[in-house]
């Protein structure tokens, strides 16, 4: 009896093995896949800060991440789009878009700006801005970013940008902020820091179309006067206009 359990103890094992060095070698295609897709991807068809240029960045679950069985893809009974579901245990694998958060930092009469030091985009202008985590809230997030990027401190003022990016599957939300002060520094995903009015901006150098576009917003903003929350949709078709 003991000798059975010992041997069922190993079959189980070796099963998990299997599954754990298979969802590495998957892991591990993708991230090879995605770097050359991002070399030969056009930049207006590039995605965010960390999204690896694919226009539809669902990736469908093979595996159950409960029991490690292999999934199928079906319509879930009481829903209408197609799932990764697991036909062992029923767990159903949710894909839902990402939420980018990011600052429009301003001191003075100039806004910060990165030279992002990593792809996608390396070597372009972009806001302080990434992907939001779990356990913190927009403007914590926005501000993390912003620090993480650039070594700079600053306080939220209001949310100024909201845009929808439903072909890569991704929110952005960026929110106007005030430095605590002028001190900010490179980092590793930020190879150049620096503030920029209108006119010495590095406009045909941005990296991402929802940055530039909402830079184009704040500016016109501020030449009003009157700062307004945008609200905005960027769609495949739309991304360079």
């Amino acid at each position: 009896h003991t000798a059975k359990n010992f041997l069922s103890n190993i079959e189980n094992f070796l099963i998990w093995l299997n599954n754990l060095l298979y969802w590495k070698y998957l892991h591990i295609q993708i991230n090879i896949q995605s770097n050359i897709e991002v070399k030969n991807t056009p930049p207006d068809r590039q995605g965010s800060p960390i999204h690896k240029g694919k226009e539809d960045a669902t990736v469908p679950i093979k595996y159950c991440n409960q029991c490690g069985t292999p999934t199928v893809i079906k319509i879930p009974h009481g829903d209408n789009l197609p799932r990764s579901v697991c036909e062992s245990c029923g767990f159903i694998q949710y894909e839902n878009p990402k939420v980018i958060v990011g600052c429009i930092a301003e001191w003075e009469d100039k806004i910060l700006l990165c030279k992002r030091a990593i792809e996608p985009r390396l070597g372009y202008w972009t806001l302080p801005a990434g992907f939001l985590e779990n356990n913190e809230t927009s403007q914590e997030g926005a501000l993390r970013e912003t620090l993480e990027e650039a070594n700079a401190k600053a306080t939220i003022i209001d949310a100024f940008s909201l845009i929808d990016i439903p072909h890569i599957n991704q929110i952005y939300l960026l929110y106007r902020a005030q430095l605590a002060n002028a001190s900010f520094s490179t980092t590793f995903e930020s190879s150049e820091v620096g503030l920029f009015d209108e006119t010495t901006l590095p406009w045909d150098e941005i990296a991402f179309a929802a940055i530039k576009k909402s830079l184009e917003r704040y500016f016109d903003d501020k030449r009003k006067g009157i700062f307004s929350l945008h609200v905005e949709t960027i769609n495949a078709s739309t991304q360079n206009k």
